[in-house]
């Protein structure tokens, strides 16, 4: 079964998806994302990953260039597209093409990436005995809400995290846990399921 892109308009195999080298993404981090569960074909909590998608390109000034029945079919035939019923669909959308400059001149078409790879289940033996995590400094910037492709303290930290033998590195700002690098934290008090607030961390 293929792993599929959707470029600007265009299904193809994802081996054959390309972007411009000033593709504004490329050159300045200057785009948004969202990342998505499939289970058995449907995906997961679509309509929030849309609100939320929408949410972080309005903070950043990009225009998204569908509404959100179109994103909605777009997913839906990558995900058919690609035939994984279990699958991660990663949304990408940039500024779009043009000189580099830290502040484009005119109007802008925005750069839409759609992928869908197959997403194997977690390794049971983790459930089992648990997973190793190390605490790292939140380094981040102060807009952790809008969910902007530049990662690197993410980058930095997972591989802090790989070198010390561990699963996972959770940022830490003020004596509390925030998140994992590529993780969510939820802890379970008193029975009541326990997850960070909304809003910028």
């Amino acid at each position: 079964m293929p792993e599929i892109a959707f470029v600007n308009d265009v299904f193809m195999p994802l081996s054959e998806a390309r972007v411009s080298v000033e593709d504004r993404g490329f050159q300045f981090g200057d785009g948004v994302y969202e990342l998505l569960r499939v289970y058995a074909g449907v995906p997961f909590h679509l309509t929030d990953h849309l609100g939320r998608l929408e949410q972080s390109a309005r903070a950043l000034g990009i225009p998204l260039p569908y509404p959100r029945d179109r994103w909605t079919a777009v997913i839906a035939e990558a995900v058919l597209r690609s035939g994984f019923p279990d699958a991660k669909v990663y949304i990408q959308v940039t500024r779009g093409v043009a000189p580099r400059d830290h502040v484009p001149a005119g109007p802008m078409v925005p750069t839409v990436v759609v992928t869908v790879r197959a997403m194997a289940p977690p390794d049971p033996r983790l459930y089992a005995a648990g997973a190793d995590v190390v605490t790292v400094a939140d380094i981040r910037w102060a807009r952790c809400n809008i969910k902007s492709i530049g990662l690197l303290a993410n980058v930095l930290a997972k591989q802090q995290a790989r070198e010390m033998g561990a699963v996972e590195a959770l940022f830490i700002r003020d004596g509390c846990v925030l998140e994992g690098a590529t993780s969510n934290v939820m802890t379970v008090k008193n029975r009541c399921l326990v997850t960070p607030p909304e809003g910028p961390l």
